[in-house]
Protein backbone atom coordinates (compact mmCIF):
# COMPACT_ATOMS: atom_id res chain seq x y z
CA UNK A 1 0.00 0.00 0.00
CA UNK A 2 2.60 2.56 0.75
CA UNK A 3 4.35 1.81 -2.64
CA UNK A 4 1.70 0.77 -5.05
CA UNK A 5 0.85 4.38 -6.24
CA UNK A 6 4.66 4.89 -7.45
CA UNK A 7 4.89 2.50 -10.54
CA UNK A 8 3.50 3.65 -13.75
CA UNK A 9 0.66 1.21 -14.10
CA UNK A 10 -2.89 2.36 -13.78
CA UNK A 11 -4.33 1.99 -10.32
CA UNK A 12 -7.19 -0.49 -11.42
CA UNK A 13 -4.27 -2.62 -12.75
CA UNK A 14 -2.49 -2.71 -9.29
CA UNK A 15 -3.73 -5.62 -7.12
CA UNK A 16 -3.49 -5.56 -2.77
CA UNK A 17 -4.97 -8.03 -2.25
CA UNK A 18 -6.89 -11.47 -4.06
CA UNK A 19 -9.72 -13.36 -2.39
CA UNK A 20 -9.92 -16.52 -4.52
CA UNK A 21 -10.50 -14.84 -7.84
CA UNK A 22 -11.29 -11.53 -6.35
CA UNK A 23 -9.01 -8.93 -6.74
CA UNK A 24 -9.16 -5.90 -4.56
CA UNK A 25 -7.54 -3.11 -6.81
CA UNK A 26 -5.70 -0.14 -5.24
CA UNK A 27 -8.24 1.95 -7.35
CA UNK A 28 -10.89 -0.25 -5.70
CA UNK A 29 -9.30 0.53 -1.74
CA UNK A 30 -8.80 4.01 -2.36
CA UNK A 31 -12.39 4.78 -3.76
CA UNK A 32 -13.81 2.78 -0.45
CA UNK A 33 -11.26 4.51 1.74
CA UNK A 34 -12.79 8.13 0.30
CA UNK A 35 -16.13 7.06 0.21
CA UNK A 36 -16.70 5.40 3.75
CA UNK A 37 -17.95 7.60 6.20
CA UNK A 38 -14.83 9.36 8.02
CA UNK A 39 -16.68 7.54 11.39
CA UNK A 40 -16.75 4.37 10.15
CA UNK A 41 -12.65 4.31 8.84
CA UNK A 42 -10.19 3.14 11.23
CA UNK A 43 -8.90 6.00 13.33
CA UNK A 44 -5.70 6.14 12.05
CA UNK A 45 -6.62 6.03 8.60
CA UNK A 46 -4.05 7.99 7.95
CA UNK A 47 -1.21 5.63 8.38
CA UNK A 48 0.09 2.37 7.35
CA UNK A 49 -1.38 0.34 9.93
CA UNK A 50 -5.18 2.04 9.49
CA UNK A 51 -4.93 1.16 6.03
CA UNK A 52 -4.21 -2.50 6.39
CA UNK A 53 -6.75 -2.46 9.14
CA UNK A 54 -9.46 -1.31 6.40
CA UNK A 55 -7.78 -3.52 3.73
CA UNK A 56 -8.03 -6.58 6.65
CA UNK A 57 -11.87 -5.46 7.06
CA UNK A 58 -12.26 -5.66 2.61
CA UNK A 59 -10.77 -8.89 2.80
CA UNK A 60 -13.04 -10.74 5.03
CA UNK A 61 -15.59 -9.11 3.22
CA UNK A 62 -14.72 -10.71 0.26
CA UNK A 63 -14.67 -14.14 2.13
CA UNK A 64 -18.27 -13.56 3.34
CA UNK A 65 -19.27 -13.08 0.30
CA UNK A 66 -17.53 -16.17 -1.27
CA UNK A 67 -19.25 -18.02 2.01
CA UNK A 68 -22.47 -16.69 1.39
CA UNK A 69 -22.60 -17.81 -2.25
CA UNK A 70 -21.35 -21.68 -1.09
CA UNK A 71 -24.49 -21.54 0.75
CA UNK A 72 -26.79 -20.08 -1.82
CA UNK A 73 -27.60 -17.01 -0.36
CA UNK A 74 -26.90 -15.43 -3.59
CA UNK A 75 -29.77 -17.82 -4.89
CA UNK A 76 -32.15 -16.57 -1.86
CA UNK A 77 -35.17 -13.84 -3.53
CA UNK A 78 -35.40 -11.80 0.02
CA UNK A 79 -31.23 -11.49 -0.08
CA UNK A 80 -31.30 -10.14 -3.58
CA UNK A 81 -34.32 -7.98 -3.08
CA UNK A 82 -32.54 -6.43 -0.01
CA UNK A 83 -29.18 -5.80 -1.81
CA UNK A 84 -31.25 -4.13 -5.01
CA UNK A 85 -32.94 -1.52 -2.40
CA UNK A 86 -29.41 -1.06 -0.58
CA UNK A 87 -28.07 0.09 -4.22
CA UNK A 88 -31.12 2.00 -5.25
CA UNK A 89 -30.15 3.91 -2.43
CA UNK A 90 -26.92 4.55 -2.94
CA UNK A 91 -27.48 5.23 -6.62
CA UNK A 92 -30.29 7.97 -5.60
CA UNK A 93 -27.65 9.34 -2.59
CA UNK A 94 -25.20 9.78 -5.47
CA UNK A 95 -27.55 11.27 -7.70
CA UNK A 96 -28.66 13.83 -5.10
CA UNK A 97 -25.26 14.68 -4.38
CA UNK A 98 -24.43 15.21 -7.88
CA UNK A 99 -27.50 17.45 -8.68
CA UNK A 100 -26.81 19.54 -5.64
CA UNK A 101 -22.69 19.86 -6.24
CA UNK A 102 -23.54 22.91 -7.76
CA UNK A 103 -23.61 24.61 -4.29
CA UNK A 104 -20.38 23.64 -3.45
CA UNK A 105 -18.22 26.72 -5.25
CA UNK A 106 -19.60 30.01 -4.73
CA UNK A 107 -18.12 32.65 -7.19
CA UNK A 108 -17.10 36.52 -6.28
CA UNK A 109 -19.91 37.93 -9.26
CA UNK A 110 -22.79 35.41 -7.02
CA UNK A 111 -21.82 36.96 -3.46
CA UNK A 112 -21.77 40.17 -5.18
CA UNK A 113 -25.24 39.26 -6.82
CA UNK A 114 -26.72 38.36 -3.82
CA UNK A 115 -25.77 41.13 -1.69
CA UNK A 116 -27.05 43.44 -3.97
CA UNK A 117 -30.44 41.95 -3.95
CA UNK A 118 -30.70 41.49 -0.06
CA UNK A 119 -31.91 45.15 0.67
CA UNK A 120 -34.93 44.70 -1.68
CA UNK A 121 -37.90 44.81 0.31
CA UNK A 122 -41.30 44.33 -1.69
CA UNK A 123 -45.16 45.39 -1.20
CA UNK A 124 -46.83 43.08 -3.00
CA UNK A 125 -50.79 42.25 -3.36
CA UNK A 126 -51.76 39.03 -3.28
CA UNK A 127 -54.47 35.95 -4.03
CA UNK A 128 -54.06 32.38 -2.86
CA UNK A 129 -55.46 29.83 -4.52
CA UNK A 130 -56.44 26.26 -4.27
CA UNK A 131 -55.87 25.19 -7.79
CA UNK A 132 -53.95 26.35 -10.69
CA UNK A 133 -56.63 26.81 -12.78
CA UNK A 134 -58.33 29.46 -10.55
CA UNK A 135 -54.85 31.71 -10.21
CA UNK A 136 -54.79 31.33 -13.82
CA UNK A 137 -59.05 32.40 -14.57
CA UNK A 138 -58.06 35.61 -11.23
CA UNK A 139 -55.04 36.52 -13.29
CA UNK A 140 -56.33 37.00 -16.52
CA UNK A 141 -59.13 39.06 -14.34
CA UNK A 142 -56.59 41.60 -13.09
CA UNK A 143 -54.46 41.61 -15.69
CA UNK A 144 -57.52 43.05 -18.00
CA UNK A 145 -58.48 45.67 -15.66
CA UNK A 146 -60.58 43.87 -12.55
CA UNK A 147 -60.19 45.73 -9.17
CA UNK A 148 -57.60 43.16 -7.27
CA UNK A 149 -59.50 43.19 -3.86
CA UNK A 150 -62.82 42.42 -5.80
CA UNK A 151 -61.40 39.21 -7.92
CA UNK A 152 -59.62 38.06 -4.86
CA UNK A 153 -63.08 38.17 -2.53
CA UNK A 154 -64.84 36.71 -5.19
CA UNK A 155 -62.68 34.00 -5.61
CA UNK A 156 -62.61 33.50 -1.62
CA UNK A 157 -58.58 33.68 -2.82
CA UNK A 158 -57.20 33.05 1.20
CA UNK A 159 -57.38 35.50 3.62
CA UNK A 160 -57.10 39.24 3.14
CA UNK A 161 -54.31 41.43 5.34
CA UNK A 162 -55.32 43.57 7.95
CA UNK A 163 -56.20 46.46 5.67
CA UNK A 164 -58.68 44.01 4.05
CA UNK A 165 -56.65 44.70 0.76
CA UNK A 166 -54.65 41.68 0.45
CA UNK A 167 -51.45 42.99 0.70
CA UNK A 168 -48.07 42.07 2.42
CA UNK A 169 -44.33 42.70 2.32
CA UNK A 170 -41.69 40.00 1.01
CA UNK A 171 -37.85 40.85 2.17
CA UNK A 172 -35.43 39.28 0.36
CA UNK A 173 -34.17 35.65 1.69
CA UNK A 174 -37.14 35.08 3.96
CA UNK A 175 -39.46 33.27 1.47
CA UNK A 176 -38.46 29.78 -0.24
CA UNK A 177 -35.72 30.17 -3.14
CA UNK A 178 -37.76 28.90 -5.85
CA UNK A 179 -41.04 31.40 -5.02
CA UNK A 180 -38.14 33.82 -4.42
CA UNK A 181 -36.17 33.33 -7.70
CA UNK A 182 -39.89 33.93 -9.31
CA UNK A 183 -40.79 37.30 -7.69
CA UNK A 184 -37.97 39.24 -6.96
CA UNK A 185 -37.21 39.12 -10.49
CA UNK A 186 -40.58 40.89 -11.20
CA UNK A 187 -40.76 44.95 -11.97
CA UNK A 188 -43.36 47.47 -10.10
CA UNK A 189 -46.50 46.62 -11.88
CA UNK A 190 -46.08 43.36 -12.66
CA UNK A 191 -48.19 40.14 -12.05
CA UNK A 192 -46.92 36.87 -11.79
CA UNK A 193 -47.56 33.30 -13.14
CA UNK A 194 -49.30 31.20 -10.66
CA UNK A 195 -46.44 30.84 -8.32
CA UNK A 196 -47.08 27.09 -6.05
CA UNK A 197 -46.02 26.98 -3.00
CA UNK A 198 -46.87 24.96 0.31
CA UNK A 199 -49.97 26.68 0.83
CA UNK A 200 -51.63 26.73 -2.36
CA UNK A 201 -51.28 28.93 -5.61
CA UNK A 202 -50.02 32.67 -5.77
CA UNK A 203 -50.60 35.51 -7.47
CA UNK A 204 -48.71 38.12 -6.88
CA UNK A 205 -48.67 41.95 -7.86
CA UNK A 206 -45.28 43.85 -7.64
CA UNK A 207 -47.06 47.38 -5.99
CA UNK A 208 -43.31 48.56 -4.75
CA UNK A 209 -39.79 48.18 -4.13
CA UNK A 210 -37.91 50.08 -1.64
CA UNK A 211 -34.28 49.47 -0.04
CA UNK A 212 -33.75 48.45 3.29
CA UNK A 213 -30.40 49.08 5.52
CA UNK A 214 -27.97 46.17 5.04
CA UNK A 215 -24.23 45.76 6.82
CA UNK A 216 -21.37 46.74 4.78
CA UNK A 217 -20.21 43.37 3.01
CA UNK A 218 -16.91 42.54 4.52
CA UNK A 219 -19.18 42.04 8.09
CA UNK A 220 -21.58 39.61 6.30
CA UNK A 221 -19.68 38.41 3.63
CA UNK A 222 -19.47 34.60 5.30
CA UNK A 223 -23.25 34.61 5.93
CA UNK A 224 -23.55 35.94 2.31
CA UNK A 225 -21.50 32.70 1.07
CA UNK A 226 -23.38 30.29 3.46
CA UNK A 227 -26.34 31.43 1.77
CA UNK A 228 -25.40 31.62 -1.71
CA UNK A 229 -24.72 27.94 -1.91
CA UNK A 230 -27.79 27.05 -0.23
CA UNK A 231 -29.73 29.04 -2.62
CA UNK A 232 -27.84 27.25 -5.24
CA UNK A 233 -28.12 24.14 -4.13
CA UNK A 234 -31.89 24.26 -3.07
CA UNK A 235 -33.07 25.44 -6.76
CA UNK A 236 -30.96 22.87 -8.52
CA UNK A 237 -33.04 20.47 -6.83
CA UNK A 238 -36.19 22.10 -7.12
CA UNK A 239 -35.47 22.17 -11.24
CA UNK A 240 -34.69 18.43 -10.89
CA UNK A 241 -37.73 17.69 -9.39
CA UNK A 242 -40.10 19.77 -11.73
CA UNK A 243 -37.99 18.19 -14.24
CA UNK A 244 -38.48 14.66 -13.27
CA UNK A 245 -42.27 15.80 -13.12
CA UNK A 246 -42.30 16.76 -16.55
CA UNK A 247 -40.65 13.62 -18.05
CA UNK A 248 -42.23 11.40 -15.87
CA UNK A 249 -45.54 12.96 -16.96
CA UNK A 250 -46.99 13.72 -13.54
CA UNK A 251 -50.44 13.78 -12.69
CA UNK A 252 -52.95 15.14 -10.10
CA UNK A 253 -56.59 15.15 -10.56
CA UNK A 254 -57.83 18.15 -8.71
CA UNK A 255 -61.65 17.04 -8.56
CA UNK A 256 -60.51 13.60 -6.86
CA UNK A 257 -58.00 15.96 -4.77
CA UNK A 258 -60.76 18.13 -3.49
CA UNK A 259 -63.11 14.80 -2.99
CA UNK A 260 -60.32 13.61 -0.80
CA UNK A 261 -59.13 16.42 1.18
CA UNK A 262 -62.83 16.97 2.13
CA UNK A 263 -62.68 13.57 3.72
CA UNK A 264 -59.72 14.30 5.59
CA UNK A 265 -61.11 13.92 9.40
CA UNK A 266 -60.60 16.97 11.98
CA UNK A 267 -56.92 17.21 13.26
CA UNK A 268 -56.55 15.99 16.37
CA UNK A 269 -53.60 17.66 18.81
CA UNK A 270 -49.97 16.62 18.03
CA UNK A 271 -49.35 16.01 21.91
CA UNK A 272 -48.77 12.83 23.38
CA UNK A 273 -50.17 10.21 24.01
CA UNK A 274 -50.57 9.32 20.27
CA UNK A 275 -53.03 7.61 18.84
CA UNK A 276 -52.37 4.59 16.81
CA UNK A 277 -52.74 3.97 13.37
CA UNK A 278 -55.33 1.82 14.19
CA UNK A 279 -57.07 4.45 16.48
CA UNK A 280 -57.04 7.25 14.45
CA UNK A 281 -60.74 8.16 11.79
CA UNK A 282 -60.42 6.92 8.69
CA UNK A 283 -60.29 8.82 5.65
CA UNK A 284 -64.54 8.91 4.60
CA UNK A 285 -64.36 9.34 1.25
CA UNK A 286 -67.59 9.14 -1.04
CA UNK A 287 -67.31 5.26 -2.59
CA UNK A 288 -68.19 7.13 -6.23
CA UNK A 289 -64.77 8.49 -5.87
CA UNK A 290 -62.85 4.80 -5.13
CA UNK A 291 -62.03 4.02 -8.02
CA UNK A 292 -60.94 7.33 -9.59
CA UNK A 293 -57.04 8.48 -10.41
CA UNK A 294 -56.35 10.56 -7.84
CA UNK A 295 -52.42 10.83 -9.39
CA UNK A 296 -50.41 9.06 -11.53
CA UNK A 297 -46.78 9.12 -13.01
CA UNK A 298 -44.46 6.71 -15.29
CA UNK A 299 -46.81 3.53 -15.06
CA UNK A 300 -48.38 4.06 -11.66
CA UNK A 301 -51.50 5.04 -10.92
CA UNK A 302 -52.83 5.59 -7.62
CA UNK A 303 -56.40 6.27 -7.28
CA UNK A 304 -58.23 7.63 -4.69
CA UNK A 305 -58.84 3.38 -2.94
CA UNK A 306 -55.31 3.03 -2.83
CA UNK A 307 -54.21 6.71 -1.38
CA UNK A 308 -57.18 5.39 1.47
CA UNK A 309 -55.36 2.70 2.17
CA UNK A 310 -52.20 4.27 2.27
CA UNK A 311 -53.47 7.04 4.77
CA UNK A 312 -55.34 4.52 7.05
CA UNK A 313 -51.60 2.44 7.78
CA UNK A 314 -50.34 6.46 8.53
CA UNK A 315 -49.26 7.72 11.64
CA UNK A 316 -50.53 10.82 12.73
CA UNK A 317 -47.58 12.39 11.63
CA UNK A 318 -47.65 11.30 8.26
CA UNK A 319 -50.88 12.24 7.65
CA UNK A 320 -51.97 15.81 5.59
CA UNK A 321 -53.79 18.10 8.21
CA UNK A 322 -57.18 19.88 7.31
CA UNK A 323 -55.38 23.09 8.80
CA UNK A 324 -52.40 22.48 5.64
CA UNK A 325 -55.59 22.70 3.25
CA UNK A 326 -55.54 21.74 0.01
CA UNK A 327 -52.39 22.66 -0.75
CA UNK A 328 -50.82 19.89 1.81
CA UNK A 329 -52.49 17.39 0.82
CA UNK A 330 -50.96 18.20 -3.12
CA UNK A 331 -47.43 18.48 -1.70
CA UNK A 332 -48.06 15.14 0.46
CA UNK A 333 -48.83 13.50 -2.68
CA UNK A 334 -45.85 14.85 -4.62
CA UNK A 335 -43.66 13.52 -1.85
CA UNK A 336 -44.76 10.08 -2.54
CA UNK A 337 -44.19 10.08 -6.08
CA UNK A 338 -41.18 11.63 -5.51
CA UNK A 339 -39.91 8.61 -3.19
CA UNK A 340 -41.46 5.97 -5.65
CA UNK A 341 -39.87 7.99 -8.81
CA UNK A 342 -36.34 8.03 -7.73
CA UNK A 343 -35.30 4.83 -7.62
CA UNK A 344 -36.20 4.72 -10.99
CA UNK A 345 -34.83 7.93 -12.42
CA UNK A 346 -31.67 6.94 -11.04
CA UNK A 347 -31.31 3.65 -12.95
CA UNK A 348 -32.31 5.68 -15.99
CA UNK A 349 -30.08 7.99 -15.78
CA UNK A 350 -27.01 5.68 -15.58
CA UNK A 351 -26.38 5.41 -11.62
CA UNK A 352 -27.32 1.91 -11.44
CA UNK A 353 -23.38 1.35 -13.01
CA UNK A 354 -21.92 3.43 -10.65
CA UNK A 355 -18.83 1.45 -9.27
CA UNK A 356 -19.89 2.68 -6.06
CA UNK A 357 -23.83 1.46 -6.59
CA UNK A 358 -22.37 -1.69 -7.90
CA UNK A 359 -19.87 -2.52 -5.03
CA UNK A 360 -22.90 -1.40 -2.46
CA UNK A 361 -24.76 -4.33 -4.36
CA UNK A 362 -22.04 -6.96 -4.20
Amino acid sequence: LAFAACGKKDKSEIAVAQVEDTVITLEYFERKMNTIPAEELPADIAVQSGREELLETMIKKEVMVLKAIELGMDEDGQVDQQARRISHLTAVTKMRNDIASVGQTVTEEEVQAYYEMLPRRLMVSYMLFDFEDDARDARALVEGGEDWVDTAKRFNAGAPGRNENFTMPIVYGTVTDEFEREVFALPVGAISQPLESPYGFFVIRIDDITMERVQPLDNIRDKIVASVKQQKESLALTDFVNEVFEEYEFYINDEALQAVYDAIPEDLPLTPPYPTPDELEPLDVDSEWLDTTLMSFAEEVWTVRRYEDFFENSSIFGRPRREAQIGGLRRALKEIAIRELMDQVAIDRGYGEDPDVRDEFR
